[in-house]
């Protein structure tokens, strides 16, 4: 049974190629048994071809009549998702920032509310200030799921960041 693997993907890359133009001319291409071949056709396997080896593929599947560069178009894919999560931390430090902000206007407010002479202006005050925060919280609480994959297992995987 063929297991699933998902576009624009190593291991996709590597069945759309090896699959079109054959294991044996592919083997013969990059120098691997057909074993390793098909290892490379498993999303699990932690093994990949060289750029080399990933540029005579593609080029022996155009060249039998497949459409695109399967490898190509899979590094093309995981650059524009390194350039997407870059974006998102960035709008996660943002939001940070401007929560920070909103904090500081709620414990100014909450501070006067707390003062001898108060008003009821003041309160009203305080109360929009915390409402801010919370929206402002809330955001951040959505960016923060956006960027994280929780998984079943014992470690999350972020989608970008700083190592």
């Amino acid at each position: 049974m063929t297991t699933p693997v998902d576009p624009f993907t190593f291991a996709w890359a590597a069945r759309c190629t090896i699959d079109l133009i054959g294991n044996a001319k592919a083997s013969a291409l990059v120098g691997k048994s057909e074993d390793t071949l098909s290892a490379w056709k498993h999303r699990t396997n932690p093994r990949w071809p060289r750029i080399d080896q990933a540029l005579a593929l593609d080029l022996a599947y155009a060249a039998a009549g497949g459409d695109g560069l399967p490898f190509l178009d899979s590094f093309q894919a995981l650059a524009n998702q390194a350039r997407e999560s870059e974006a998102c931390w960035i709008k996660f430090a943002a939001d940070c920032a401007a929560l920070s902000k909103d904090q500081g206007e709620f414990n100014a407010a909450a501070f006067n509310v707390m003062l001898p002479g108060a008003t009821q202006r003041d309160a009203d005050r305080c109360m929009v200030e915390v409402q801010e925060v919370m929206t402002r919280a809330g955001a951040i609480v959505r960016r923060i799921k956006s960027i994280c994959r929780w998984g079943a297992g014992s470690r999350s995987q972020m989608s970008g960041g700083i190592s």
